[in-house]
């Protein structure tokens, strides 16, 4: 594989990892039909499933770092347009991840 595809196999994993833990987070409320059910659900199997959905969605952010390091990297080689699709599709999970992160500071830390 050359280099310029690796940025794009990086995002397609992030991209997965982070469908992954959409499952992962939100499978434990499918047949839930009630709020206290809802409750119940979220201090048991649903607390647990988040915090699973967080670990999987961390390492997507990891694996989209990577790939940004990827792009770079073919584009320094001299890639062409496959490095910059690369490259601006690892960009966007990252900016959008950074800026719900910034504007919800005060919730998060």
């Amino acid at each position: 594989m050359n280099p310029t595809n690796h940025g794009l196999k990086r995002f397609g994993i992030a991209m997965a990892l982070y469908l992954a833990a959409f499952f992962v987070a939100f499978a434990p409320y499918v047949f839930v039909q009630t709020p206290e059910e809802v409750a119940h659900m979220m201090g048991g199997a649903g607390g647990w499933a988040m915090i699973a959905a967080l670990v999987v969605a961390m390492i997507g952010f990891v694996v989209n770092l990577m790939g940004i390091g990827s792009s770079l990297n073919a584009l320094r080689k001299g890639a062409g347009s496959s490095g910059v699709f690369s490259l601006l599709a690892n960009l966007l999970p990252v900016v959008l991840i950074g800026l719900i992160l910034y504007s919800n500071r005060l919730l998060m830390f």
